[in-house]
Parts: structure tokens; C-alpha cells; sequence
């Protein structure tokens, strides 16, 4: 009933990668169900979310870890991209916690992860905006747009050794 409520999906993956309990939210956010098809857990893999872009943390092979959990819970990055099964990306902030049995031996992990890509794309535009202010402000583009200003101002301006314009209605070229 708590974890229904809770408004950050959270997933729980047993030793060897399987899906043990996904909350509502992160059945909403991977479009995924605790269980697919047969009723077989469905295994992390298609759960779990990449680093994003530019972010990646060193890959380790799977024979390095003593199982899929631990492999999980060592490589987990703080923000990644979320794909989910309808292919909708997503920017996450997730967390990797262990789970520990009686012996303090590790028996899974607990996958807690929301949804920021608004909250990206916010702080995204927000930077945008202030290199823009900067770079307007900054004494180089000053200096470029009096220089523009003041060329296209002597473009317009008549040249002193021209002689006066005629206009249509002046008489005295008759």
C-alpha cells in the first residue's frame, strides 16, 4: 500500500536482475508492469535506465561483479535518460540502494528514481538565456553593435563631397 503512494517510482531487483516489485510510478514512467505476459518477472534490463549523454561512467564487464545486483548498485548513475516502452525519453535523478538479509549479505537493490526533464529543461533554457545577457552586455558586443550602428548610420548619411540631392519637387533644375 505505501509504495502505491509514493510518488517516485521505485523499482526492487533481485540478485540476478529481476524485477521483484515496481510501484505504480514506475510502472507509469517505464511504461513496464511488475509483471508482463506470463506473469515472469521481467528482468531489470528493460528497466534499467543509461547514462545520458556525455555523462557516461566507465562500463564494467559483468564478470566483474558477483551478480546483476551488485552490478547495478556499483553502476547506477545519479542522472540518466529513461527510455521507456513506448520509446518516450525521459531525464531521471535516480538513487541505488542495497538490500541486505539477516547475514548482511546483499539480496537486491532498490531502484528509486522521478521524472526531471521538465526541471532539465527549465535550468537548460535558464543558461541559455544568461549567455545570451552575458554576451549582449559584455564590452566586445557593445563595442560590435556601435560599430554596426554607426556603418549603417554613414551608409544612409548623403557624402560631403556629393552634390545636394534633387528632390521631386524641387523647381530650380528647370
Amino acid at each position: 500500500m505505501t509504495l502505491g503512494s509514493i510518488g517516485d517510482g521505485v523499482i526492487t531487483i533481485g540478485l540476478q536482475g529481476q524485477v521483484v516489485v515496481c510501484n505504480p510510478a514506475a510502472e507509469t514512467l517505464t511504461g513496464w508492469s511488475e509483471r508482463e505476459g506470463d506473469g515472469a518477472p521481467r528482468s531489470s534490463r528493460s528497466l534499467i535506465s543509461r547514462p545520458r549523454a556525455g555523462h557516461e561512467k566507465k562500463q564494467e564487464t559483468k564478470s566483474g561483479f558477483r551478480n546483476e545486483a551488485e552490478a547495478i548498485l556499483l553502476t547506477t548513475p545519479e542522472r540518466a535518460t529513461l527510455k521507456s516502452r513506448d520509446g518516450t525519453e525521459r531525464v531521471i535523478e535516480q538513487v541505488a540502494s542495497p538490500m541486505r538479509d539477516g547475514k548482511n549479505e546483499l539480496c537486491g537493490v532498490v531502484l528509486v528514481f522521478r521524472d526531471i526533464t521538465e526541471r532539465s529543461a527549465t535550468r537548460r533554457r535558464a543558461a541559455k538565456q544568461r549567455r545570451s545577457n552575458n554576451l549582449a552586455s559584455s564590452p566586445v558586443a557593445s563595442r560590435t553593435i556601435s560599430i554596426t550602428c554607426s556603418r549603417h548610420y554613414r551608409q544612409h548619411l548623403p557624402r560631403r563631397d556629393a552634390p545636394p540631392a534633387r528632390g521631386p519637387d524641387d523647381r530650380s533644375s528647370r
